[in-house]
């Protein structure tokens, strides 16, 4: 059975593919030039779309770190209400294993003495001993 269509009889574009050309051979598929455009706009969109996703990932994962710092700084306030000291490690509180959205255990350090006074001895050492003061969260209680 031979195919038999003219350009005016067929009105649609994929239709118009399977139309026989003039030397007996049927013109299948797409040139190279759509096949470049498809390429060019899949490629853009990855562009694009890669940077949004980093950035929500990321969004994501502070958003989550500032709820876990939140959660934490109620703990230590129950604690502190219930025992009229801060906790000595976070450990007293909560699971040891808490770990940050990056894979790093949270920290917490009591910068008080025995008697309530701020010890500046101990923080000094901690951020010396760190040289990152800068990637500490101070929850102020």
């Amino acid at each position: 059975m031979i195919l038999k269509a003219t350009q005016q009889s067929i009105t649609h574009p994929v239709a118009l593919r399977w139309v026989r050309s003039s030397n007996s051979q049927i013109s299948v598929g797409y040139s190279l030039i759509e096949l470049f455009v498809v390429i060019a706009l899949l490629s853009t969109l990855i562009v694009v779309g890669i940077p949004l996703y980093t950035a929500y990932i990321e969004k994501a994962r502070i958003t989550r770190a500032e709820e876990d710092i939140s959660n934490l700084q109620k703990e230590i306030q129950m604690y502190k209400l219930s025992k009229k000291v801060l906790p000595p490690k976070l450990s007293d509180i909560r699971d040891a294993d808490l770990m940050d959205p990056y894979g790093r255990p949270y920290q917490y350090h009591n910068f008080t003495l025995n008697d309530g006074a701020l010890c500046a001895r101990s923080f000094a050492a901690a951020v010396a001993k760190d040289r990152s003061p800068a990637g500490r969260v101070v929850v102020d209680l």
